[in-house]
C-alpha cells in the first residue's frame, strides 16, 4: 500500500483532504524487504499533501539513495498531516534528510524514531528540513551529516513543540 500511495502521489495526485489510516492492531511494517524497493512518499514536484494517521505502528526502513528529499515522506506538501508513527533502520540520502520526513511543509504530530540517519545537509533524527509544525516527538537515533545536523531536525524554520532527542549526532564530517 505504501509503494502504491507513493505511486499515485508521483502520477500527481496529492490527497488534499483525503484521510489514510494504518489498520487496527498493525504493529509493524517491514520495508526493507528487497523486492518492495521502497524509496518514500512524494517528491518535491508531487508532494504528498495527504493526511496519514499511523495509528501506532512502526515503519521499518533500509533506503540508501543519492537523491535529496529522503524518509518515510520524502516531501510533505502544506496540507498534510503526518501523525502516530514511528521508523526505525537506516536512511540515506544527500540533503534534506530525516528518518519520518526529509522535507516537511505540513503539520506532524506524535511521531518517534529508533533509526540511523546519513546526508550532507540538513539531516535530522525526525526530520531533515522543517518548514511546518513538529507537536509531539521523540528520536534515539545516529544522526551523520557535513551542515545542519541535529537530533529533531537539521534545519527548522518553523515550529517545534514537545520533542526531544537523546541521539548521537555527528556533523562536519567532510562527507
Amino acid at each position: 500500500d505504501m509503494i502504491t500511495l507513493n505511486d499515485l502521489v508521483l502520477s500527481g495526485i496529492d490527497f488534499s483532504n483525503t484521510y489514510f489510516k494504518v489498520r487496527e492492531k498493525a504493529v509493524e511494517f517491514n520495508m526493507t524487504l528487497s523486492y518492495l524497493d521502497f524509496k518514500g512518499i512524494g517528491n518535491e514536484l508531487y508532494p504528498f499533501n495527504g493526511i496519514f494517521d499511523g495509528n501506532g505502528a512502526n515503519f521499518n526502513l533500509n533506503i540508501e539513495v543519492n537523491n535529496d528529499h529522503v524518509g518515510l515522506f520524502n516531501y510533505t506538501g502544506f496540507e498534510s498531516q503526518i501523525m502516530n508513527l514511528s521508523v526505525s533502520g537506516k536512511i540515506k540520502g544527500q540533503n534534506h534528510v530525516g528518518s519520518v520526513i526529509g522535507y516537511n511543509n505540513g503539520l506532524v504530530q506524535n511521531i518517534y524514531a529508533k533509526s540511523e540517519v546519513y546526508g550532507i545537509n540538513n539531516i535530522g533524527g525526525l526530520i531533515g528540513f522543517n518548514n511546518g509544525e513538529l507537536n509531539l516527538g521523540y528520536a534515539i537515533s545516529t544522526v551523520i551529516g557535513s551542515e545542519n545536523v541535529g537530533g529533531i531536525s537539521g534545519l527548522n524554520e518553523a515550529q517545534i513543540y514537545n520533542v526531544y532527542s537523546n541521539s548521537k549526532v555527528y556533523g562536519d564530517l567532510n562527507l
